[in-house]
């Protein structure tokens, strides 16, 4: 009930809506080294990273939106692909210590994985269809040409027994 209160304050006060909120990822620090250093991250405390992201209209108010939060340790982790960063995983709760970071690093590299596969498996898919489409337009041309090699035969044996014809008469 209070962070419900917190947050309808919140978007008066800023005139933004919490639910669908945006930042930048170069306005976090901890964000940034994370994509720079492709390591993962122990944050002791998650309030570092969410002060970081509430909009500058929201930094008068921001010790009582950060005092709604837990103040909970977070391990950033990279998610490489083909060795760049494309996005980043975000684990935060009370029991983490940093002798966490090699597991949630294992996790994000799963993921990764599991995202490469997937795109992979996309693109896959759509090579498929692609040459099932290619050849059906393939198959369509033999039998048209099939269809017009018969023709020519029929007309070639047609034109032999005409000219059979006219050397008879």
């Amino acid at each position: 009930p209070g962070r419900m209160k917190l947050v309808a304050r919140f978007e008066k006060l800023t005139g933004l809506r919490a639910e669908g909120y945006e930042f930048d990822l170069a306005q976090v620090p901890i964000y940034q080294q994370v994509i720079q250093t492709a390591e993962p991250l122990f944050v002791p405390d998650s309030n570092e990273i969410i002060a970081s992201m509430l909009p500058e209209v929201a930094h008068s108010i921001s010790t009582r939106i950060l005092k709604a939060f837990d103040p909970s340790p977070t391990i950033v982790a990279p998610l490489i692909s083909k060795g760049d960063v494309q996005g980043l995983v975000f684990v935060s709760g009370a029991g983490l210590i940093a002798h966490d970071v090699s597991a949630i690093e294992a996790f994000a590299n799963h993921i990764s994985v599991a995202l490469d596969n997937a795109r992979l498996s996309a693109a896959l898919q759509q090579a498929k269809a692609e040459l099932e489409l290619q050849n059906a337009h393939l198959l369509e041309a033999a039998r048209l040409q099939a269809n017009q090699i018969q023709t020519l035969n029929q007309l070639s044996r047609d034109l032999i027994a005409l000219q059979d014809l006219d050397e008879l008469l």
